[in-house]
């Protein structure tokens, strides 16, 4: 839903001078439903298995080597730590009819996506491979200089790593270090170079790289970086327009690591006939219908099962069969698994079932002020996220703050939650005339006479027949952040993927999304644009969204929108906000 390493909960509840009593229930039921199995004969009955990891039986709880394992209800569970991580297998549930719209289970162990696609580990493209530093030299003809003159590979036991060595620039001098790795020159004879890169997130044409470059004529023509992980994950060159051509291989390292992951890690090179393929290393509960995965969900790297919904309202009455994968050997390489049902309701993992300060991915460290002029409790927080604080495009600075809140509680839905709106003493900035916008039917994407760098805009919106509908703000050149709702989930979103400059880091791009019911069938939605995030108050404040974005200065506009239906902009307002610096 919302957070991810960056966030700010909240609770409600009596506080009698010395103990907290929140509002919620200490735990958590959830929603009826049609049990598919919950394993506590502690056999698998229908169910089968392939491989060692799964073992002949459900597990009654932690497996001998492994940390305690929590969340589950009863005396059994799947486990598929038999072994360890290095085992692998899959448990195959017996065909089922889907009767409800949604799968409630209970999922917990490694993070290692189903992705589609996918070969065996160990699978190399057809070709030729031209290193794999299983040695004690990078290779014959390769050279190195700084740090790394007079190093070599170093033994690693890296994800999707396939010999028993890679190239490493954390070694000898850790982050600290510096160089160059070269190869020796080739000539190029295949389409591709397929080579495994993992570590730092600092691309070549930025200060201070960990990037590995293909130099021909003394330039680099083509270059790829890690992604601020330890996963040794495949990169593609397509050089066949190089054919015949001199080339060399340099692994830079010009990272000293000052803000983490300075350093660089390299697999196996390939020059190769086919684009390779990912190694299909999931820790994943699958659901099969009529031969394809069509749902999927993963643990969260820990040994506590929390729970996992599917909505499955577009096949019902389908047939359907449940399998769960462990193809993953390396850390947390097991997958944890129970209580599988059919419901008419989604069960709500723990983010789901939290308050959330803001919803958005750039709000945390959040701090609150009192005794101030009006009487409000004023809070303010750090507009930033640890997946991506250091590697964010902007120059001197590398963070912002968020603008003041007033902070307050109001009982909304029969439930006292915290609410926020931006303080009343910035509406001092607005700049000029306001404009407006009224009774805007909306197909599509439709422009709204409004356009600014830094902008502050109120408006409502209702649901037509539109599975989702709002604003795209900062619009222009195919860039737009997208403030949405979306009619089957219930959820108010950001969306972010076309916002602008998004590949500094594989963490930026995406969606956030927060639960809000309609009032009376729409929306009101409170903006503050800034020249780079989006801050979102919707209807009575009890939800907002915080967004860093980077779109071009000339990316300006406001687009009303609704996809696959029609919606209506009842009203908009919008003002020009003045800098305060000046």
């Amino acid at each position: 839903m919302s957070v991810g390493s960056t966030g700010v909960q909240y609770l409600v509840g009596q506080f009698d001078g010395t103990s907290f009593t929140p509002d919620e229930p200490a735990t958590y039921t959830a929603p009826p439903g049609t049990a598919l199995d919950s394993f506590e004969s502690g056999a698998y009955g229908n169910w089968t298995t392939t491989g060692t990891a799964f073992g002949t039986a459900p597990a009654a709880g932690t497996l001998p080597d492994q940390q305690n394992v929590t969340g589950y209800p009863g005396k059994y569970l799947v486990n598929s730590f038999n072994g360890g991580d290095g085992a692998t297998g899959t448990l195959d549930s017996p065909a089922f009819a889907i009767t409800k719209p949604h799968l409630n289970f209970l999922v917990g162990g490694g993070n290692h996506p189903y992705t589609a696609d996918t070969v065996p580990f160990g699978t190399l493209p057809a070709g030729t491979v031209f290193a794999d530093f299983s040695g004690n030299t990078y290779g014959p003809g390769w050279t190195a200089t700084g740090s790394f003159a007079n190093a070599g590979p170093s033994t690693e036991s890296l994800p999707n790593q396939i010999g028993p060595k890679a190239l490493d620039t954390y070694a000898p001098d850790g982050d600290g270090g510096t160089g160059t790795i070269t190869s020796p020159a080739f000539t190029v004879n295949s389409p591709y170079i397929d080579l495994q890169v993992g570590g730092g997130n600092h691309p070549g044409d930025q200060p201070n790289p960990t990037a590995v470059n293909l130099v021909i004529g003394g330039k680099v023509v083509a270059t790829t970086t890690g992604n601020n992980s330890p996963d040794l994950n495949w990169t593609n060159w397509d050089v066949s327009q190089y054919k015949g051509q001199q080339a060399q291989i340099q692994v830079v390292d010009q990272n000293d690591g000052t803000l983490g992951w300075g350093h660089l890690m390299v697999g196996d090179i390939v020059f190769a006939d086919a684009l390779a393929k990912a190694f299909d290393t999931q820790t994943s509960v699958n659901l099969i219908v009529d031969g394809h995965v069509v749902r999927s969900a993963t643990g969260a790297n820990s040994e506590n099962l929390d729970w996992a919904s599917w909505d499955l309202s577009d096949l019902i009455g389908k047939q359907a069969q449940i399998q769960v994968v462990d193809h993953s050997t390396g850390g947390w390489g097991h997958i944890l698994a129970d209580d599988f049902s059919l419901s008419d309701s989604p069960a709500l993992n723990t983010n789901q079932r939290s308050h959330w300060v803001d919803y958005g991915s750039d709000f945390y460290a959040a701090n609150t002020w009192n005794d101030t002029p009006n009487g409000q409790r004023v809070g303010i927080a750090w507009m930033s996220n640890w997946d991506y604080a250091g590697q964010v495009p902007t120059t001197p600075w590398k963070g912002a703050q968020t603008f003041p809140r007033d902070l307050s509680l109001k009982t909304i839905g029969g439930k006292v939650q915290l609410v926020q709106q931006p303080v009343q003493a910035l509406s001092t900035l607005r700049n000029g005339p306001a404009g407006s916008a009224k009774n805007v039917a909306v197909s599509g994407t439709r422009p709204i006479d409004a356009a600014g760098e830094t902008l502050e805009l109120t408006a409502h919106l209702t649901a037509g027949t539109a599975s989702t509908f709002g604003l795209n703000v900062r619009a222009g050149n195919g860039q737009y952040t997208q403030i949405g709702y979306d009619t089957h989930t219930g959820q108010l979103y950001i969306d972010r993927t076309h916002s602008g400059n998004t590949g500094f880091s594989p963490a930026f791009p995406g969606v956030k999304t927060a639960p809000l019911a309609l009032d009376n069938g729409g929306v009101t939605l409170h903006v503050l644009i800034d020249a780079s995030s989006v801050e979102v108050f919707a209807d009575q404040g009890q939800v907002t969204l915080t967004d860093q974005i980077f779109p071009d200065p000339a990316s300006r506009g406001i687009r009303a929108f609704a996809e696959n239906g029609t919606a209506t902009l009842d009203s908009l307002e919008s003002w020009n906000l003045k800098s305060i610096w000046n």
